[in-house]
């Protein structure tokens, strides 16, 4: 829709003074937009032109009703933020170029507050478009530093509707204008950067029409590269819309929809190739490798062969599978299962449509009502993995009441040959021609490495020996056999069993190990290695081997690596408090010290944390939380000794901290009653770690956690041993306790 009415005009007629003040920033922008260029020269301009631009999107952007109700100081703010949002571009010598640009609307605002004057802006007027600027990128406008403002007398200022425009604005500067081509053959750009220009080149316009609430962009494109990077810019644009829009809605600007207006030039715009879930798929992108071993493809196969299995036995439970594996001459892998098996429509929907999984569809979801079945395959990329060791792979596969189907793929550029397969019986053969690094894969210690105990029967040949069963079971023996063992080394000392627990969740074994480790969690999934991870908190001879039974953490798409996130965090938390109820379940019938001894050598005591907050800690590490809701700490009050976990002993402001000196803890207090009668005692009989504070000082971790709950430091350490116990029956020749000043001795 056309507009009659500027931001520039507008200011002029309804505030003069204002307006006035436009030519010297303008002249200050212009000045330093020009070195917005040095650290990119092969970018796309930030330069006031840009600036101009984005002025002028603003001015079709909001509908003239809505500009009329601005203030004179929304106006003024608007345009400014306009013209210098991108100052933080400008960068110092020898600044790296990609973090200037990852930070230059953070950069913005300390500049605006830093020079503000020499702009021609107040300290308050530079706060509120420092703020605005900020705020046309990336940064979260729905949170409390966005909310309206007042400046002068009563003059509210809407720095979340301002930056939302201002962001949108920005966006919306992609036309030919922008990189005129003078400026294209004089630079010559290549890569991203030629994407970049040639993007901008290929845009005839962009703006409205007639329906308020849509943005057209009208473009050109001349290879199907080139149109899929326009509907990307497309989408860019309706993404940031879609974040800001109810922002506009609530100040009268309807803006819903970014609409494409695409003319072809020598090709027909019709896509055609693989389907990819891009939510799904989009971490593929990061990093540089996706998987550590080209032998995945055999883990991926077989995953899914179990997950087929498993589905038809859910199904039909009288139904029994098993999963082979053959090697013929070297040159070929088939991998078979008896399992539920694909029919084209299938294969068509989830097979090639890298991303999506058929065991998380709706159909096959609706089949499953009442029943109980959690496939292994999350992410439905197993296909590709296939490429890493083979140069043509033939899918036959049969489910029932279906017609067999047979693909074939030669690459993954090409189309797949579809033709009808020959199975008899339901289930899927895939069959693998080896590429030459395929060929020095060895297939059993493949699925040693992998393969632990999955619920389907796998027997395998490399065709040098006769068929096999792969040994399989959830043991500390094995595990250690298996992921544990240094072949290097003779004298290593096995995996030794504390405790095994079996939950709903998860199976768990809990041993001592002395050997060197990388980290204390061996994470199965499905009987299926995922990999070992470090446990911040756990002690370093300790060995928690977890098979994971439900989706409680997130894999990424390697399935060898976790994500440490919340899920993570709750999953360790979850997993410490299972793993302590059960050892003090197990510890009850010996005595508490045997107890104590058992809880306490979990915990890793060498441990420094550097945190603020009792929060913080327990976000850092979940286990000492679990840990202090369980083991039991000694409470020696009016004579009288009990237990207590350590959340309910240290919640008493009233008590002091006491130091076992000796293993044998409750006669110690037993001792130590004859001759204290200060306050409660709460003892600790554990080594933990300790904790830095901001100022670089170090204490115990219990009088930290004593402190963040407004207990006086003197009182933390009113108790103290002048000289150790040397306890020989407990009996010590001398001892002295100390309290708030007061003595006691024997």
């Amino acid at each position: 829709m056309s507009y009659e009415i500027s931001l520039s005009r507008l200011l002029e007629n309804k505030a003069r003074k204002l307006h006035g003040r436009l030519p010297r920033i303008r002249e200050q922008a212009e000045a330093l937009l020009i070195y917005t260029q040095v650290p990119f020269p092969h970018y796309t301009p930030h330069g006031f032109s840009h600036s101009i631009s984005v002025e002028e999107n603003l001015d079709w952007l909001i509908p003239d009703e809505v500009k009329e109700k601005m203030n004179d100081h929304e106006v003024f703010f608007l345009i400014v933020a306009a013209w210098l949002h991108d100052w933080g571009m400008i960068g110092e010598q020898g600044e790296d170029a990609e973090h200037i640009r990852r930070d230059h609307h953070i950069r913005t605002e300390r500049n605006f507050e830093k020079m503000h004057q020499q702009i021609g802006l107040t300290e308050h007027e530079a706060r509120i478009v420092g703020r605005i600027s900020k705020g046309h990128r990336k940064v979260d406008l729905n949170s409390d530093e966005y909310d309206d403002a007042l400046i002068g007398q009563n003059i509210k200022i809407r720095s979340r509707f301002l930056a939302a425009l201002l962001r949108i604005a920005d966006e919306c500067d992609i036309t030919h204008n922008r990189t005129p081509e003078v400026i294209y053959y004089s630079i010559n750009p290549s890569g991203q950067a030629k994407e970049e220009f040639d993007k901008h080149l290929s845009i005839m316009g962009i703006g409205q029409l007639q329906e308020k609430h849509k943005i057209y962009i009208n473009a050109v494109a001349k290879d199907p590269r080139g149109a899929r990077t326009l509907r990307d810019v497309r989408q860019k644009i309706q993404t940031e819309l879609d974040v800001v829009k109810t922002i506009l809605a609530q100040n009268d600007v309807p803006l819903d929809l970014v609409d494409l207006k695409l003319e072809t030039r020598g090709f027909i715009d019709k896509p055609i190739g693989f389907e990819i879930n891009k939510e799904k798929i989009v971490e593929l992108l990061v990093g540089d490798h996706l998987y550590a071993r080209n032998d995945v493809a055999i883990r991926e196969l077989v995953q899914n062969s179990i997950d087929s299995c498993l589905l038809k036995k859910t199904l039909d439970p009288g139904s029994s599978c098993k999963i082979v594996l053959q090697i013929d001459n070297r040159e070929t892998l088939v991998i078979e299962d008896d399992g539920f098996g694909m029919g084209y429509y299938e294969a068509k929907k989830y097979l090639s449509s890298i991303g999506d999984s058929f065991y998380h569809s709706d159909e096959l979801q609706d089949a499953l009502v009442g029943k109980t079945y959690r496939p292994i395959g999350l992410f439905g990329i197993g296909i590709l993995s296939c490429f890493l060791i083979s140069d043509r792979i033939v899918i036959e596969t049969l489910q029932e009441g279906a017609e067999p189907c047979k693909f074939t793929i030669d690459s993954l550029n090409n189309e797949w040959k579809f033709e009808k397969g020959s199975l008899a019986n339901p289930g899927t053969r895939v069959s693998l021609n080896l590429s030459e690094g395929g060929r020095t894969i060895d297939l059993e210690a493949s699925l040693l490495n992998y393969f632990l105990f999955p619920e389907v029967p796998i027997d395998y040949t490399d065709g040098t020996y006769p068929m096999r069963r792969l040994e399989t079971g959830w043991s500390a023996d094995l595990i250690y056999q298996r992921f544990m063992r240094d072949r290097d080394d003779p004298n290593e000392v096995p995996f030794a069993e504390m405790m095994n627990l079996t939950t709903e969740n998860y199976d768990v074994i809990v041993g001592v190990f002395s050997g060197h480790i990388r980290g204390q969690l061996f994470l199965f999934n499905h009987g299926i290695h995922v990999g070992n991870f470090y446990v911040a908190g756990l002690a370093v001879r300790r060995c928690i081997c977890v098979n994971l039974k439900r989706d409680l953490v997130d894999l990424h798409l390697s399935r060898e690596q976790v994500k440490r996130n919340r899920k993570w965090d709750n999953f360790i938390y979850s997993l410490s408090g299972d793993i302590f109820r059960e050892l003090v379940k197990t510890s009850e019938s010996s005595n508490q010290e045997d107890v104590m001894a058992v809880m306490g050598g979990m915990i890793e005591d060498r441990m420094t944390l550097e945190v603020c907050s009792e929060r913080e800690l327990f976000e850092k590490v979940p286990i000492l939380r679990c840990f202090l809701e369980h083991a039991p700490f000694p409470v020696l009050a009016k004579g009288a000794i009990n237990v207590a976990n350590g959340i309910v002993a240290l919640d008493d402001k009233d008590a002091c901290l006491y130091s076992c000196c000796s293993h044998k803890v409750l006669e110690e207090l037993e001792l130590v009653s004859q001759i204290y009668e200060g306050p409660t005692l709460v003892a600790n009989p554990y080594e933990l770690p300790t904790v830095k504070s901001l100022t670089g000082g170090r204490m115990d971790l219990l009088t930290f956690l004593r402190g963040q709950k407004g207990i006086p430091v003197a009182k933390l350490e009113a108790l103290r041993v002048s000289s150790y116990l040397t306890f020989s029956g407990l009996t010590p020749p001398v001892h002295i306790w100390w309290c708030e000043g007061r003595r006691y001795g024997a």
